[in-house]
């Protein structure tokens, strides 16, 4: 999460809550949106992260989110 939004405890522990068993969850707080992007690039471009297709699938499927 990036952006001024990530600097509302509030709503960074909400989105946690609610989100943060689908992936690990990193906060880059403040306006670091460009720094994050290019963190994310180098990582690809030196190896340690592999590229991620977008396949227009959610990833969500195949969960249920009945209580």
């Amino acid at each position: 999460m990036t952006g001024g939004v990530s600097n509302s405890k509030r709503f960074v522990d909400k989105v946690k809550e609610y989100a943060g068993w689908v992936a690990p969850f990193i906060v880059y707080g403040g306006d670091f949106e460009m720094e994050a992007l290019a963190s994310g690039a180098i990582r690809y471009l030196t190896g340690a992260e592999a590229p991620k297709e977008y396949t227009g699938v959610p990833v969500w499927s195949g969960f249920s989110f009945e209580p």
